[in-house]
């Protein structure tokens, strides 16, 4: 909502719209450039008042056609749609756009109008955002922080055996 603000001690530097941190609590093992400061990868930008406004991470981006695409604006945009409790928003692979933007919806007893979904991605998303694939989960794979586990629910909707179910 209002941004985030870095921990009292913590340094901050955006490149290239990346985070990059110097601290004492920096971990031990983590590579540091030649002025101290270290990133995990996430994308943010510094807003004037001083907060930061995270982006996503960078090893989240899918590219399509050439475009970048961060799935969290997608996913963030996509949560307006009433009936939506979690999604997730991966590329897929596509032998000549490279990725294809595919929301998975995670089915909670009801399941949002596919109408109702797309009218959200036109009106808020520029073309190369909106998914072209859609699909319905009981449950994201998560790891143990909660967070979805992007990478083993590309596994999922690429696998044979897939329990997902398109959306139509």
């Amino acid at each position: 909502g209002g941004g985030l603000r870095p921990f009292p001690g913590v340094e901050i530097d955006i490149r290239d719209q990346q985070v990059y941190a110097r601290s004492q609590y920096l971990a031990s093992n983590v590579e540091k450039d030649a002025d101290g400061f270290a990133t995990v990868g996430d994308h943010a930008v510094l807003r004037e008042d001083g907060t930061l406004e995270i982006l996503g991470r960078a090893d989240t981006a899918i590219t399509t056609g050439g475009a970048t695409v961060r799935p969290e604006g997608v996913e963030q945009a996509l949560r307006r749609v009433r009936g939506v409790v979690d999604l997730a928003v991966v590329g897929l692979p596509h032998r000549e756009l490279g990725e294809i933007v595919t929301a998975v919806i995670e089915h909670n007893g009801h399941v949002p109008a596919l109408d109702d979904l797309r009218a959200v991605a036109q009106a808020e998303l520029v073309p190369q955002e909106r998914p072209r694939l859609w699909y319905v989960l009981d449950e994201l794979p998560r790891v143990g922080s909660g967070k979805v586990a992007r990478a083993r629910l590309v596994a999922e909707l690429t696998s044979a055996s897939t329990t997902a179910r398109p959306l139509v």
